[in-house]
């Protein structure tokens, strides 16, 4: 299904075409003859003869009949006007949303993308069946017996080495030897042999006794010494040279401190060093303590020195995070905090849900997160499709049908815009436009029914299960 492209084919009596989609303006829409791309020539829609908002003619001669072509939409990323809290122009607004959804219905109407990665591994088979027994070996110190055994399998007869094979149901049959022939060599190395001296050691290994140490292989090229000490009278001249040495009494009559005490006398004192400091610039570069996330260095005043933080300047949107479900989550939330901002705006792509239909549900914050709660549940009331409803029973609905959790369907697109012009004393405001690809487009306007405090983060989550990996969350502030 596509949202902003149709094919067409012209009847040769005339050059008239239907536009089946929406758009903001003529000249975001565009004719391409041809039966595929590259089109030639293309027109664009300021080029076309509009019988009405949906019905146009391409210029030039009547084309043959049955010749092919492509309508297609392209919106142009420009702002219509400039959003601020004291300038809140609702069709300047629905524009801008428009202008959001048709770009995200072009965006999943562009060619499917690469191949994604492999799914995981399946369930394990059911075990095989049992195979044949193999053959067994044993042994023993006389021939075996023939009720012994399976058919296949051998004996070894210990005592004299022959191998026999089970041949038949009582058959044993010797099919080998493994006792070698004798061999030619006699006689036994004794210690009379081996140990002449009768000391205890090999012959050779007297020898080794007196192996010189050039003669040594093997041997490190320098030795660590290991920690040890000796005794003064080990060290040559040691005890001669401590004996010229002045004594402990001698170097404690010089450790007087008569002359330090007086020089120190002469120096000025914390309090005198701090009275001095007192009233003197402080260093040019340094930077004040304090300040919070997102806030900038400010001038107070024209004197030099004289910097402190501050909000930053107020004007258009300005991006605050971009996020993404790597994996399923309860919900996708906001992580930076809105405090600060009058008015912020979300653009959620692709929202499913992970298991069965859902219709998607709007939740608020205003501790950092720690807690959430469906969006105006403190007696406000919110429009769906322009039809309000009862909050205590519809709490934080913003779709008006389910969300398939089937992936091929796109799940659910849009933007919504927020407004609270002053947190804690004014009304908060939010209009939006979704679109759930297997119900819709849900056209959205909420005002709280009385004064709402402070929001510190927006989330959407499904009424139950997880919000599917891969959904995206950008979200976009005014100061």
């Amino acid at each position: 299904m596509a949202y902003s492209k149709a094919p067409i084919t012209f009847n040769g009596s005339s050059n008239q075409i239907l536009i089946p989609f929406g758009y903001i303006r003529k000249a975001d829409i565009y004719v391409g003859i041809g039966e595929e791309e590259p089109y030639s020539p293309i027109y664009n829609g300021t080029e076309l003869t509009w019988l009405s908002t949906n019905i146009a003619v391409v210029p030039g001669a009547v084309l043959p009949n049955g010749t092919k072509g492509l309508v297609y939409r392209s919106t142009q990323m420009i702002e219509t006007a400039t959003l601020q809290p004291s300038n809140y122009d609702h069709a300047a607004l629905n524009n801008a949303l428009l202008r959001q959804l048709y770009l995200v219905q072009e965006a999943l109407d562009h060619p499917q993308g690469p191949k994604g990665d492999p799914g995981s591994d399946g369930d394990d088979g059911l075990p095989g069946t049992n195979g044949t027994n193999g053959s067994r070996w044993t042994r023993g110190t006389t021939a075996p017996s023939n009720g012994s055994g399976n058919i296949g399998d051998f004996y070894l007869r210990t005592t004299n080495g022959d191998v026999y094979e089970k041949t038949g149901v009582s058959t044993w049959t010797v099919v080998t030897n493994i006792v070698g022939p004798a061999g030619s060599g006699s006689g036994d190395m004794v210690k009379s042999v081996y140990d002449t001296d009768n000391d205890g050691k090999v012959n050779s290994a007297v020898a080794a006794d007196s192996v010189p140490w050039s003669g040594v292989s093997g041997k490190p090229s320098t030795f660590t010494p290991s920690a040890h000490t000796h005794p003064t009278s080990e060290v040559t001249g040691l005890d001669a040279a401590l004996a010229a040495k002045a004594s402990t009494a001698s170097v404690a009559a010089k450790a007087d401190t008569t002359y330090v005490d007086a020089g120190l006398a002469t120096k000025a004192d914390d309090a005198a060093t701090t009275a001095a400091l007192a009233g003197k610039a402080p260093n040019a570069k340094a930077v004040p303590t304090g300040g919070t996330t997102g806030q900038v260095l400010k001038k107070n005043s024209n004197v030099d020195n004289d910097v402190g933080w501050g909000s930053s300047a107020s004007g258009g949107w300005q991006f605050i995070e971009d996020v993404v479900l790597g994996a399923d989550a309860a919900r996708i939330t906001s992580t930076v905090s809105l405090s600060g901002y009058k008015a912020f705006r979300v653009t959620l792509i692709h929202a499913l849900p992970a298991t069965n239909t859902q219709k998607l549900v709007q939740q608020v914050s205003t501790d950092n997160g720690s807690t959430f709660v469906n969006s105006f549940n403190n007696g406000s009331t919110v429009g769906l499709d322009s039809t309000p409803s009862d909050n205590s029973t519809n709490a934080g609905l913003i779709t008006s049908g389910g969300v398939s959790n089937n992936a091929t369907t796109g799940g659910v697109s849009g933007t919504i815009e927020y407004r609270q012009i002053n947190p804690g004393t004014s009304r908060l405001r939010f209009h939006g436009m979704l679109h759930n690809h297997g119900d819709g487009i849900n056209v959205l306007y909420v005002e709280s029914a009385s004064a709402y405090a402070a929001l510190t983060n927006i989330a959407f989550k499904f009424e139950s299960g997880n919000v599917k990996a891969g959904a995206r969350f950008i979200l976009e502030g005014i100061v």
